[in-house]
């Protein structure tokens, strides 16, 4: 249920595990609609621990999961057509007792940016304090998502846009032995909790060939991701409980500024589109569990705006819990 980076990382990798299961994907939006699209899409986690607090290490597994999927596909040569690529990315601060990111424990190539080099590449922004550099991953959605699509094809696959009311809708009466609630925000309603939030994001989507390095500022309020082509993605905001999906004027014109203060190579950019998208987010963290009162239910939802970054370990331990499940009889 759900057919955005998490519902399809599921179907793969239950296809792969089930060769010859029927799938069917239900879900009221596909492809351009859900907001996996409007993700840039990097893999940049600030705290791990905070992904799931109540099971210490699981964020982290996660990630490396997550991370290793990504930079397999990036370096192999089904990179440009999954949309994958290795990213060099900064990362500056204002905080000088800032305490190292938690993505740089799994990214290549760290280095900690001097203090000539922060006047040297930010000279619009002095008041940084201080900086890492990296390579890590982006995964473009708008490319990944058919790419996973495209994995499931010559199986027994169906896909139905269908807006479901409750998670009984597609059980009762039904041949289903498994269910997965990849919902996202609908998880709100459908699994009834209320720990599931929006956290709304906007961002442009420029034309600059010329940025090959991804920058992120101050607090990860601001952003520049150069993508699989010419297109680069530049926000952004974070707005907890805003259920907007309209680009806003006044935001459009605090990221602009942030934006070009930060690269102000950016500002010559062409601007091919703005966007906003809802992230779903979760009191408490990603939730990856069985149903506690239907075995047939595997739960995957909450990811924020890691969504990208998590898909695939997260995936990975729910198609895991459900085929236990199954062995179990459930």
């Amino acid at each position: 249920l759900g057919a955005g980076i998490v519902g399809w990382s599921v179907a793969v990798q239950l296809l792969d595990a089930l060769p010859n299961c029927r799938l069917t994907v239900v879900a009221d939006q596909l492809d351009g609609e859900t907001v996996s699209w409007v993700a840039a899409g990097s893999f940049r986690i600030e705290n791990f621990e905070e992904l799931c607090p109540d099971r210490p290490g699981q964020g982290r597994k996660w990630a490396a999961d997550s991370f290793q999927h990504y930079l397999d596909l990036a370096v192999s040569g089904q990179g440009s057509s999954a949309g994958c690529l290795l990213l060099p990315l900064v990362q500056v601060y204002e905080d000088s007792n800032q305490t190292p990111p938690d993505y740089l424990q799994l990214a290549h190539s760290v280095a900690t940016l001097t203090p000539d080099q922060l006047r040297t590449e930010f000279p619009r922004w002095p008041s940084l304090q201080c900086g890492w550099s990296c390579e890590t991953t982006l995964t473009e959605s708008r490319l990944y998502l058919p790419f996973l699509r495209a994995r499931c094809r010559c199986t027994n696959l169906t896909v139905t846009r269908h807006r479901v009311n409750s998670l009984s809708e597609l059980l009762d009466g039904s041949s289903c032995r498994l269910l997965f609630n990849c919902s996202g925000l609908g998880a709100a309603q459908l699994a009834k909790d209320p720990n599931v939030y929006p956290i709304r994001g906007q961002v442009f989507k420029v034309r600059a060939p010329w940025l090959k390095r991804a920058v992120i500022g101050p607090n990860g309020e601001t952003y520049i991701y150069p993508g699989a082509t010419d297109i680069v993605t530049v926000g952004g905001c974070r707005q907890p409980n805003s259920w907007s999906t309209e680009p806003c004027p006044d935001d459009a014109s605090k990221i602009w500024s942030r934006a070009t203060r930060l690269v102000p190579s950016v500002g010559g950019a062409e601007t091919v589109n703005q966007l906003a998208g809802l992230r779903p987010a979760r009191l408490g963290g990603i939730r990856v569990e069985l149903d506690s009162t239907d075995s047939r239910i595997v739960h995957c939802y909450g990811h924020g705006g890691n969504g990208v970054a998590l898909a695939w370990g997260t995936a990975s331990e729910a198609v895991k819990l459900g085929l236990e499940s199954l062995r179990r009889g459930g």
